[in-house]
């Protein structure tokens, strides 16, 4: 569960950044922005990932815009600085 969890919120924030990128640009940058992504934020992600708590596994109310809800957990608040720094 909690491994399914991490790796669906990454592809969530790899997709998302090549989506904003992509726009920026004009058109579909492709692996290009993952491999972006991986370079820019993958070891903040896994900073994130490994001290991601059992309550936060598939809450949902962390990931931005999607539920309408703020987290109430405190440990999110690092990832929403790690998001706005992508741009996202």
């Amino acid at each position: 569960m909690r491994a399914a969890y991490i790796l669906q919120e990454q592809i969530r924030e790899m997709e998302a950044y090549k989506w904003i990128r992509s726009l920026e640009a004009g058109y579909d940058l492709g692996e290009t922005a993952l491999y972006a992504w991986v370079e820019k934020y993958a070891a903040s992600f896994r900073e994130w990932s490994d001290n991601v708590p059992s309550e936060c596994l598939g809450c949902g109310a962390c990931v931005t815009g999607e539920t309408g809800m703020e987290c109430p957990n405190p440990f999110n608040v690092k990832r929403k600085e790690r998001l706005k720094s992508m741009g996202l």
